[in-house]
């Protein structure tokens, strides 16, 4: 059985076009689904929670939204192993679908979910800080800049007006540089599975698991979804001018051998600042946290493929 779960929101309404063409075909078809419209913040979640207690042993659960609604969606599924799961990307970014190497063409994503070939399956990360509850992410998560800037994004006129435009894709590139000039650098302490990093003044620290995150911005372009591993980007004792001037390379990924980046992986990792943080989970602000445990969950997530 195939479950939708739709974000009408996203890509400011180009998302419920979309949803009203596939939910033609899917009748046209005789598919059997059932569908979800999500209503608030953490709707999805809520949902995708639902869907995976069902006793069917075949729950298909796709997601027509982008990268936040999957967030959701992999925070509330309540077991794996009973899932297969799907995307319909209509986001802004779409760095999960582009991260597997997928289009991101909706029809071929539909294409892709009612005729698959098999399933693959990847790794998720999840993060814990502080006292907070354990989350999980599929992109991506990081402390400092790239993290201040997905706290303020969503409520930023700038990104609702670059949406409006269909230019969603640079609100996180504009953003950036505006944070990277207001921000204060940071202390920290690192452990990636037993090997200490102390980082004095540490601009950002991002864990990937795609190779992107921030709508294409190539951090860690070898990151791989089904290797066991988190791969780490941390930016330290940059000086601002520098790091704009460095920006671009980071952008197309060609910052392999750039002085200030530091590029380190590990399974398990603990993240000590000397003062809270801002920590994102696939651009969604988790909280201000001082210590943090990230750790990859290995092969635990089915893709549709």
């Amino acid at each position: 059985m195939y479950y939708f779960i739709v974000n009408e929101m996203g890509g400011s309404g180009r998302s419920q076009e979309i949803w009203s063409t596939i939910k033609q075909r899917l009748d046209s078809n005789g598919t059997e689904y059932r569908f979800y419209i999500t209503k608030y913040k953490d709707h999805a979640e809520k949902i995708a929670k639902m869907v995976s207690e069902y006793r069917d042993n075949d729950i298909k659960i796709i997601v027509v939204g982008g990268d936040g609604t999957i967030n959701e969606v992999i925070n509330g599924i309540y077991d794996f192993s009973k899932v297969e799961f799907g995307v319909i990307p209509t986001g802004s970014g779409n760095d999960f679908i582009n991260g597997l190497g997928f289009s991101a063409d909706y029809e071929e994503s539909l294409e892709r979910v009612l005729n698959p070939t098999g399933t693959r399956l990847i790794d998720i990360g999840q993060a814990q800080g502080d006292d907070l509850l354990p989350r999980c992410f599929g992109i991506s998560c990081g402390i400092g800049m790239d993290a201040i800037v997905c706290k303020n994004a969503d409520d930023s006129g700038l990104k609702r007006f670059l949406n409006k435009i269909h230019k969603g894709e640079l609100t996180y590139k504009l953003m950036t540089v505006i944070t990277l000039f207001s921000m204060e650098y940071m202390k920290a302490t690192v452990v990636f599975d037993g090997r200490e990093k102390i980082f004095k003044k540490l601009i950002f620290l991002s864990g990937m698991n795609m190779p992107a995150e921030g709508g294409g911005v190539q951090l860690r372009p070898d990151a791989d979804p089904s290797d066991g591993i988190i791969s780490f980007l941390a930016a330290d004792s940059i000086g601002k001018c520098s790091a704009l001037l460095k920006l671009p390379k980071l952008v197309a990924g060609k910052h392999k051998k750039t002085k200030g980046f530091f590029f380190e992986s590990g399974s398990d990792v603990m993240i000590k600042t000397e003062r809270p943080a801002v920590l994102h989970l696939d651009g969604e602000y988790y909280g201000d946290v001082s210590d943090v445990h990230i750790k990859c969950l290995n092969k635990v997530l089915k893709i549709i493929v």
